[in-house]
């Protein structure tokens, strides 16, 4: 009896010594890795749901999601303060097309290339939109990130404003002429008052600057040298282009001046016939517009040309990450078609990176049969005629947003040789 008492210890003690380190294995904490996003409130549980998603089938890998709901610049302060104390997220949200390089010239994000070759066939390139790709790279060549989102800009209309004034919807190949003859033909006004504006904005005063190079080069213009290292947007050329954007406002009334309309959003107001806006304000003008509408592409040159300015969002991984293959099992994740269709496709937000999802999220749209129907113009937009808005080291932007406002009080000329000096002043030094 006591012999098989102890043979029976035995096996206990053997079954044991196998058995705990392959629980200790299996229950080990699972590496957590932090996300850095700069979206609404409202977009939040999206980001959260993906990282549910992923943690299912990584149970090894847990994702905290933390967001700055108010974006702009808190986000960028908060980046910009991890990055210099060494304690940036292990995944950040980054728009490489809008300024957002100086980070990666800074060297916030970590050179992803050796792993987008490694996995090649899982990040699939050959799906990605081809212009997105110059604002992933930094310098060109070296991966800084992967994409979220994809955007264009088109031009959306009040399709009652026309009826009333008998105006033919705007089509895909009016020219900036068209248009301004159908914003003087919908402008209404009492003495000096405009009741309606026909443009609810008129890129002069700096409306749609992320996409404003590519309006200026559909028109024959340039906004910067061909190698990007000097702007020329005082260009003889140029200058005209923005003279007769101005004129929309200055000589036919038919867009606002600035500071004119305070807050007022004249457009989902009733008070303009046409605006610009984004492929990622489908669903804001559905909720907002008290009307039906529609969208057109932009303008077309008079020679038929057309350069759609385009950029978006993506996912680049910090220098100071301790979890390199997580974090970049995750990036890989929310720049998938699964993790797409959560975050663009079924919300409807902006444009999916991926060419294999245009047709998908233009359907979402339009499958209800609720506006705007023409929305995939946008996809074509990015397709055929998109062009990666300037990837530069400097917030250009703010530049712009500052000093074109001045070209309701001063020439045209002189506001725009001022910006051009400034702009390259800010390249100067950051070289």
């Amino acid at each position: 009896m006591a012999r098989r008492f102890r043979k029976h210890i035995f096996m206990v003690l053997l079954v044991a010594a196998i058995v705990v380190p392959l629980s200790s294995v299996t229950l080990a904490a699972p590496v957590t890795i932090t996300m850095l996003v700069n979206h609404g409130i409202e977009d939040a549980p999206l980001f959260v749901e993906v990282a549910e998603m992923f943690m299912e089938t990584h149970p090894n890998i847990k994702v905290e999601v933390q967001n700055v709901p108010s974006g702009g610049s808190d986000y960028y302060q908060k980046l910009t303060v991890m990055g210099a104390s060494n304690t940036l997220s292990d995944i950040f949200y980054m728009r490489g097309g809008s300024g957002d390089t100086r980070f990666y010239r800074m060297g916030f994000a970590k050179d992803l290339t050796p792993l987008v070759e490694r996995d090649a066939a899982e990040v699939d390139i050959d799906d990605l939109i081809d212009a997105q790709i110059q604002e992933l790279q930094y310098p060109q060549g070296v991966w800084r990130a992967l994409p979220y989102d994809y955007s264009t800009v088109g031009l959306y209309y009040n399709k009652e404003l026309f009826d009333e004034a008998g105006v033919g919807y705007p089509a895909d190949d009016w020219t900036w002429d068209d248009l301004i003859a159908a914003a003087r033909k919908l402008t209404k006004t009492r003495g000096n008052r405009v009741l309606q504006y026909g443009l609810a904005q008129t890129p002069a005063f700096a409306a749609v600057t992320q996409w404003m190079e590519g309006m200026i080069l559909t028109e024959g213009g340039v906004m910067f040298t061909e190698d990007y290292s000097k702007c020329i947007i005082d260009d003889p050329e140029t200058v005209k282009i923005f003279e007769k954007w101005a004129d929309i406002a200055l000589e036919y009334r038919a867009a606002p001046l600035p500071g004119e309309t305070a807050q007022e959003n004249v457009y989902f107001t009733g008070r303009a016939a046409m605006t610009f806006d984004g492929s990622w304000g489908t669903m804001g003008h559905r909720n907002m517009s008290g009307f039906p509408f529609d969208v057109a592409m932009l303008p077309q040159g008079p020679d038929g040309k057309r350069v759609c300015g385009a950029t978006g969002g993506s996912w680049a991984i910090s220098k100071d990450t301790k979890h390199l293959e997580e974090a970049w099992e995750f990036v890989k994740y929310l720049a998938s078609p699964e993790a797409q269709r959560v975050l663009i496709v079924d919300p409807v937000r902006s444009l999916p990176a991926r060419k294999s999802l245009l047709d998908d999220w233009a359907a979402q749209i339009t499958k209800t049969g609720l506006d705007p129907q023409n929305a995939r113009i946008f996809a074509t937009e990015a397709e055929l005629y998109g062009k990666n808005t300037p990837v530069l080291p400097i917030d250009y932007m703010f530049v712009i947003e500052n000093k074109l406002p001045q070209i309701a009080k001063e020439p045209v000329d002189t506001v725009l040789k001022s910006v051009a000096d400034e702009i390259n002043r800010l390249l100067d030094e950051a070289k």
